[in-house]
């Protein structure tokens, strides 16, 4: 079991609660005090935290490290260093696409002398850059003007025309602007740009490879530091949010499930593992033939979190035993009968009552047998 702790809005309160009764989370901790800006803020920091590890642990380095492993100890130095370089990383990927969109736009017009267009315009020449679909280039405009064709690409014509003196001249075609820079500028840019971006990959796949345990602990710091319940009492009057806490045990093999469904929301949670003061519910997970002995084992009393869950050893001997004191043929048909009949027309919470019975007849009929 996992221990789950929710900041839910109020107004997302209860579909919050349908979603994790859908998943089959049953052991849910409502608590309707509202919850203080600063415990929020905790929240937000443990939930940010979780998110670093996760990135953390999805990093496949490229090559094994060669050299000696970087020893890393302070966590909470270690996590905002990640939060620094993911920002760094998106700020320069955000810059690189629009390189690669002006690299893209400029191919067509290839590589051109910026400095000579410059020098063409002080001597009062000036080119203009156009392009159009190539049905609608009127070719007269090649014996009227100074026009050279550039390339064809895409359906698309681009060529330049030239103005000289007082010439100001219209076609039907749309105008691409001088770009600042020439494409083999905005090509060194780009190297540049993905440079640092592998610069910075590489410094995370190092700390993904020995820091994890680091911001774990730093984690696991925060969470020690939340003393909500406290908080709460003594901040409850001054509160102007509207937050819940929602506390779940969680089943381990709904842990991607429940974290999938926290990203899609974007709740602030953090998890934890259950400690001995801790009244944790117990799922008990048996095979078939033991799963219907579970009942049995509710009469006395369920295996504590931890402790052994004793229902696969005492299922078959208590079946045996009941058969044993019962022995009557007569009497474990009329069990056997009566479950196989009434099964099919029981609510689904007593089929496995059924299944008990049709056991318990089956062994009565084989001790009748026998005696």
């Amino acid at each position: 079991m996992t221990k789950y702790s929710f900041l839910v809005y109020h107004l997302d309160y209860e579909p919050f609660l349908d979603k994790l009764r859908e998943l089959g989370i049953a052991h849910i901790i409502e608590n309707n005090q509202e919850v203080s800006p600063e415990i929020l803020e905790q929240f937000q920091q443990i939930n940010q935290v979780n998110r670093v590890i996760r990135t953390l642990n999805n990093l496949e380095p490229d090559s094994p490290e060669n050299k000696p492993a970087e020893k890393f100890t302070d966590g909470e130095e270690l996590y905002q260093e990640v939060v620094t370089i993911q920002q760094k990383v998106e700020t320069l990927n955000q810059s690189k696409a629009l390189i690669q969109k002006q690299i893209s736009d400029l191919s067509p017009w290839g590589n051109f002398d910026l400095d000579r267009l410059e020098k063409l315009r002080n001597q009062d020449i000036r080119v203009r850059l156009y392009t159009c679909q190539i049905r609608k280039f009127d070719p007269r405009w090649e014996e009227e003007y100074d026009l050279f064709r550039i390339s064809e690409e895409g359906g698309q014509i681009y060529f330049a025309l030239i103005e000289k003196g007082d010439q100001n001249i219209e076609i039907n075609a749309e105008v691409f602007p001088i770009p600042s820079k020439s494409l083999e500028e905005l090509k060194n840019s780009l190297t540049i740009l993905e440079q640092d971006i592998n610069h910075h990959e590489i410094r995370l796949e190092e700390i993904a490879r020995n820091g994890i345990p680091a911001i774990e602990n730093y984690r696991y710091h925060l969470i020690d530091s939340i003393e909500y319940s406290k908080a709460v009492h003594h901040t409850l009057s001054e509160m102007d949010n509207h937050l819940r806490i929602v506390e779940v045990w969680s089943p381990d093999h709904l842990k991607e499930e429940l974290e999938e469904m926290l990203e899609q929301s974007e709740a602030v949670y953090i998890k934890s593992r259950p400690t001995s003061e801790d009244k944790v519910p117990v799922l008990l997970k048996n095979k078939k033939f033991s799963k219907d002995f579970e009942i049995i084992g509710d009469i006395y009393s369920l295996p504590k979190y931890g402790e052994l869950d004793l229902t696969p050893f005492f299922a078959p001997f208590y079946a045996l035993f009941f058969g044993f004191c019962l022995g009557d043929v007569g009497y474990g048909l009329m069990m056997l009968l009566g479950a196989i009949l009434f099964k099919s027309k029981v609510p689904k919470k007593f089929k496995s009552i059924m299944n008990l019975v049709a056991y318990l007849g089956t062994a009565t009929i084989l001790f009748g047998l026998i005696g």
